[in-house]
């Protein structure tokens, strides 16, 4: 729950704080939470977690796919570089960034908008080729048709339906008979 609550309110600038007891006094203290946050994680994340943010599922390696074997205790060195590229572009581009307004693809929420509007105004900065990559993944992942609304929108559905019926349990074939007749 506590991280959960660092997630949540690390989402917008305006509300990115939470207050923790620190010391031997216990004295209240603001933290600021604002910022990016990569979590992976088994199984499907909170609602409250999805909403804030863009879901890349992962999947195993498949057998016959190739891949250069990664060495956690070499990542911090041999990443140094990369690291120092993206911190001076971020730099050199930061004004920018901040007073850039991408156009977000209106098919998404507007979560989901919030969350896409500083990757593609990096993106627009990118190139061409990278704003459309990034516009294409937003709607990819983001979009009304990503799987993530599929299954908000099916359990939503089955929610009605037991409020409908005013049912306790139902079969799952009356289940499905029913979630076939909604358009």
């Amino acid at each position: 729950d506590e991280l959960k609550g660092i997630i949540n309110s690390g989402y917008r600038s305006s509300s990115s704080y939470v207050v923790r007891a620190v010391g031997d006094d216990f004295e209240p203290k603001v933290f600021n939470t604002f910022g990016p946050k990569a979590i992976a994680q088994i199984n499907t994340p909170q609602e409250t977690i999805m909403d804030r943010g863009i879901i890349i599922e992962m999947r195993r390696k498949k057998p016959d796919e190739q891949s250069e074997r990664l060495r956690s205790d070499r990542i911090f060195e041999n990443l140094k570089h990369l690291r120092q590229k993206a911190m001076r572009w971020a730099k050199d581009n930061l004004a920018c960034l901040t007073e850039w307004e991408p156009q977000v693809p209106t098919t998404l929420n507007d979560r989901a908008q919030d969350s896409w509007r500083p990757l593609l105004a990096i993106a627009d900065l990118a190139g061409k080729r990278w704003a459309e990559y990034g516009r294409e993944s937003a709607i990819k992942l983001s979009g009304e048709n990503s799987e993530a609304s599929k299954r908000a929108l099916l359990l939503s559905d089955i929610k009605a339906i037991f409020e409908k019926i005013q049912a306790k349990r139902i079969a799952s074939a009356e289940i499905c008979a029913k979630l076939g007749d909604i358009e």
